[in-house]
């Protein structure tokens, strides 16, 4: 209510002062009354808005110069427009069912997405788990952020269960740190070549 009352009388101030201030001149009677009211002569006259503010109205209270927390508002979307979000993901390239062959290793594929760029290249190292075993993987040179294996399978199993793990190095400060990404389960089935 303090505020609002407050607002009120400095509207009525801007009403009475922003245009217009009034000087009546006074006659030179001895007896010193004012002299014929329209004399008045009416002056234009330029008022600084910043004046029309205290510490208390709600305008100054949220203007950028008394509230740091609009700089570092902008400070942060402006950072985050440039840096995006950070997104690191494993595609599985590999189809649920691969063709019967005659040599019995087969081939897994996927593919490394990432738009971090403080992961270093020469790093990263893929795999294939299957079996509980750790079947490294290989870049693929005509492709790019492509990762293939040959790997072994059983012919007489109905189907084998596999996820991919990426182990890379990323900068860091004081000095670079490990990680790894690891995917969900993944399943493949050999069938016959003439099956659908």
């Amino acid at each position: 209510m303090a505020y609002l009352n407050e607002s009120i009388d400095q509207f009525r101030f801007l009403k009475r002062s922003l245009f217009y201030n009034v000087k009546v001149a006074h006659s030179n009677h001895p007896d010193g009354h004012r002299s014929n009211p329209k004399n008045e002569s009416f002056q234009p006259i330029a008022v600084n808005p910043k004046h029309l503010y205290s510490h208390s109205t709600l305008s100054y209270r949220f203007s950028m110069k008394r509230n740091p927390f609009f700089k570092c508002f902008f400070l942060i979307a402006a950072v985050l427009l440039q840096t995006g979000c950070l997104n690191t993901t494993v595609v599985n390239l590999t189809p649920p069912k691969v063709p019967r062959n005659a040599a019995g290793s087969y081939r897994f594929e996927a593919g490394w997405e990432t738009n971090q760029r403080s992961i270093k290249e020469d790093s990263i190292e893929g795999y294939v788990v299957l079996g509980g075993v750790h079947h490294p993987m290989k870049k693929v040179p005509i492709a790019a952020d492509r990762w293939e294996a040959l790997i072994p399978l059983d012919q007489v199993a109905e189907g084998h269960s596999y996820h991919f793990k990426f182990d890379f190095i990323y900068n860091s400060h004081p000095e670079p740190q490990a990680n790894s990404l690891r995917t969900e389960p993944f399943s493949v089935k050999i069938v016959e070549p003439n099956a659908r």
